[in-house]
């Protein structure tokens, strides 16, 4: 598995590790909590490099805290799911990355996904983008509905989202042309094979 900061970490080692600190948790231990518990930033860091937190979490059948980050993970594991089903080849970035997907080497594309909620009486799913510039090419936008079942799928051009802080969609939207667009992927993919 490789050295971490002059330590060399098999996966046995990892699991070992992990178990004990989530031990103290009743969890899967957080980055900061390995940290303070093992005095360095060494087995954190091997796990960010070898899959992530929530990978090894999955791996070792530990619950994690409920968060925003594991709704947001768990969304990027149905976006694998629906895009290998449609055969693309994926490869998950690291959490560090300003998107979250690469799909067939090339295309990057950034998950989201929101729950709906009311505003003024009115349904409003709202995706955070907080990106002046995009760094992804899609964005794979996941609306839920009030019973957390995915209500519509948008797979949006980042540009169209240019300097935007938050992507708010009601009932209808000027976005929902590109609701199950995957077509745009195919788009993507074959511009970068002609550069």
């Amino acid at each position: 598995m490789g050295y971490s900061h002059g330590v060399k970490y098999s996966e046995k080692d990892i699991t070992r590790l992990i178990l004990e600190v989530s031990k103290i948790y009743g969890r899967m231990a957080s980055e900061s909590e390995m940290i303070k518990y093992f005095g360095n930033t060494s087995l954190a860091n091997k796990i960010s490099r070898t899959g992530g937190f929530y990978y090894w979490a999955d791996k070792l059948d530990l619950i994690t805290k409920n968060s925003e980050t594991k709704l947001g993970y768990l969304y990027e594991r149905k976006a694998e799911k629906i895009l290998k089903s449609l055969g693309y080849e994926i490869e998950f970035c690291s959490t560090k990355a300003p998107y979250d997907i690469v799909v067939n080497g090339t295309v990057r594309i950034d998950v989201k996904v929101a729950k709906k909620y009311f505003i003024d009486s009115y349904h409003v799913n709202s995706f955070g983008i907080n990106k002046k510039y995009p760094t992804a090419d899609l964005y794979m936008c996941f609306a839920l509905d009030e019973f957390g079942e995915i209500q519509r799928t948008l797979i949006i051009p980042a540009i169209k989202l240019k300097n935007s802080s938050t992507l708010s969609i009601g009932k209808k939207s000027k976005y929902d042309q590109y609701k199950d667009n995957y077509k745009l992927i195919d788009k993507f993919i074959s511009i970068y094979e002609e550069i």
